[in-house]
């Protein structure tokens, strides 16, 4: 189904990937016989998923994809009127995330979340947030371990807690925990799933420049690409692609000339 062709940039700076590929799946969808309005709302709640270390460039690349939203709206015979509704509905906000600042979660906090049926996923999904502490340093490259049974029950709880929270059903102490753990949960389910496309103009760092825990890391989980982080995210791309999916990324070819990345 074509809500299933989804489309990651796990660098995503201010959106350029995720506008292009905007362009192409509206196109997918007319074809297959949405209407401009369906096809663009569906494009925004199940296709396109982008994360980055930056909070300002988070808030760019939502802006530039509900802008691409609107323009293919206007162009497409739905008007102005339709244009400014896409841009001031809450419920279509683009699924980009900027990885969280650090938060610490007491078992106690993430057992309220996870509720009785889930107590079983609480050390699993503690290790997860507290790697995901070092998403502002390590983004994308971060490799979160989680079950498949986890991460469908995780989301099933994101989910009920959000309308919950919509609905005006959280007690103070419930409001106070999912304040704190909606933006880590928003980024961890982005990080533990595969998409059938991967896209990205990867950062660029060399080893000289990494501070001392970036540095740690990408020499204990990447050893064979650890001399730059855009080399890493060679190996990082078909980490989130499905089987039979596709990933692309725009480096220079130098690596492929450097006895650093000889293996």
């Amino acid at each position: 189904d074509i809500t299933e062709l989804t489309l990651l940039d796990p660098a995503c700076g201010s959106g350029h990937i995720l506008v292009t590929g905007f362009e192409l799946l509206f196109e997918m969808y007319l074809e297959v016989g949405y209407n401009a309005r369906n096809a663009v709302e569906s494009i925004l709640k199940h296709n396109l998923i982008g994360l980055d270390i930056d909070d300002r460039a988070m808030q760019l690349a939502r802006f530039a994809v509900l802008l691409k939203g609107a323009e293919l709206l206007k162009g497409n015979g739905s008007g102005a009127i339709a244009s400014r509704q896409l841009m001031n509905n809450p419920v279509l906000i683009p699924h980009v995330y900027s990885f969280p600042e650090e938060q610490q979660f007491e078992s106690e906090e993430l057992q309220t979340f996870l509720g009785g049926e889930g107590q079983h996923f609480i050390a699993e999904l503690k290790d997860a947030l507290t790697l995901l502490n070092q998403g502002k340093n390590i983004g994308s490259a971060l490799k979160i371990e989680l079950s498949d049974e986890a991460v469908t029950f995780i989301e099933q709880q994101h989910n009920n807690w959000q309308h919950k929270q919509e609905t005006s059903a959280l007690d103070i102490q419930e409001a106070d925990i999912w304040s704190r753990l909606q933006p880590m949960l928003q980024v961890l389910l982005v990080l533990a799933k595969k998409y059938a496309a991967v896209v990205a103009n990867p950062p660029y760092m060399g080893q000289r420049n990494m501070n001392e825990e970036l540095k740690k890391y990408v020499n204990k989980q990447y050893p064979t690409t650890k001399s730059d982080l855009c080399t890493v995210f060679i190996e990082v791309f078909p980490m989130y692609t499905i089987e039979k999916g596709k990933y692309a990324f725009i480096v220079p070819p130098s690596w492929l000339f450097l006895s650093s990345f000889e293996k």
